[in-house]
């Protein structure tokens, strides 16, 4: 029998729990978490989240207990990189390497994984060069997020960048199609907006653009003079039609331009590429004017993620606010 998989997605915010079982989403779980548990990504207080999380599933009565966590972008590095044929022994000592210009630490405080995107041959069939999706991330930091689990009666079983957890989502798509596209992931996140692109369906690029939707916070606490607690309900409800309010007009308008000029750039380097969609999900895929502004901004197509998934994948809507916590549990 299959066993079944939690992944888990830990923002400034909120957590988000997906329960899996083999490529059936059974539960997804989405909890507001404390104010200052989290800070741009670094949990504050690992005994404190510990206790957090298993208070969840006990209250939710999730029997799954082997994780799955997505690694926040700013504890991890991930690259693109392209290297000569070698042996799984060779990478061991060779891939440190390449992460020598942005790691400045002993590359042995470091663990070092890495997926094949693709193996060059030559006209014989021998292995030239393969392109490679690469990761590092500090042994102390997979130390803590184990302890995290053990902590919290789970059992980590997997750790990885959100980049692989939303490349496993690419995969899925392409083995069901059975053909090879470009791919732009597009999170409307809290603090800054995240667009990460597949070319041929294999992580390339991903850039951050600030501001994120908090802005829109910010102008709601201006708005209604309250603290941000009472302004981001303001923003989740639309209190008095706050989505539309000018300043926020405004701010869509800056957000979208940026976005063109990422996906822009992006095809003055890919001059062959295919992107032709664009599909979104985080907490600002419900601002309608937000997606309306960029759909008119963007040569591309603006698409919901959701549509990425089967309908015998997905439980409910949530998928729009945690697909990375889905797809670090698949394969």
């Amino acid at each position: 029998m299959a066993k079944s998989l939690l992944g888990i997605e830990i923002g400034d915010y909120s957590v988000k729990l997906a329960v899996t079982k083999e490529a059936r989403v059974e539960r997804i779980v989405k909890r507001e978490l404390p104010d200052n548990m989290v800070r741009q990504g670094n949990i504050t207080s690992w005994e404190a989240m510990a206790d957090f999380l298993k208070n969840i599933w006990k209250e939710e009565k999730i029997s799954c207990k082997e994780a799955a966590v997505v690694l926040p972008e700013s504890l991890t590095y991930v690259r693109s990189v392209t290297m000569p044929a070698m042996t799984i022994e060779q990478l061991k000592v060779n891939l440190p390497y390449e992460f020598r210009d942005y790691i400045s630490e002993e590359k042995d405080k470091y663990f070092y994984d890495y997926a094949v995107v693709e193996m060059h041959r030559d006209e014989d069939g021998h292995p030239t060069s393969m392109d490679l999706m690469a990761a590092a991330v500090k042994k102390s930091v997979i130390e803590q997020y184990r302890n995290l689990c053990k902590r919290a009666g789970l059992k980590l079983v997997v750790a990885a960048p959100e980049a692989a957890a939303l490349q496993n989502i690419v995969h899925r798509v392409m083995r069901r199609s059975g053909k090879k596209q470009d791919f732009a992931l597009l999170d409307l996140a809290h603090e800054a907006i995240r667009l990460s692109i597949f070319t041929n369906g294999e992580y390339d690029v991903a850039r951050n653009m600030e501001p994120g939707c908090s802005a829109l916070t910010g102008i709601a606490a201006e708005v209604f003079d309250v603290d941000m607690h009472i302004a981001l309900l303001h923003v989740q409800k639309n209190y008095q039609n706050i989505w539309n309010h000018d300043n926020a007009v405004g701010l869509y308008s800056r957000i979208a331009v940026e976005i063109m000029r990422v996906i822009n750039f992006y095809g003055f380097n890919h001059p062959d590429h295919s992107l032709d969609k664009v599909y979104y999900y985080g907490g600002g895929s419900k601002i309608t004017p937000l997606l309306e502004e960029i759909r008119g901004t963007i040569e591309q197509e603006l698409i919901s993620l959701d549509h990425l998934f089967e309908s015998d994948e997905l439980v409910g809507t949530q998928i729009m606010e945690s697909p990375a916590a889905v797809g670090i549990t698949w394969k």
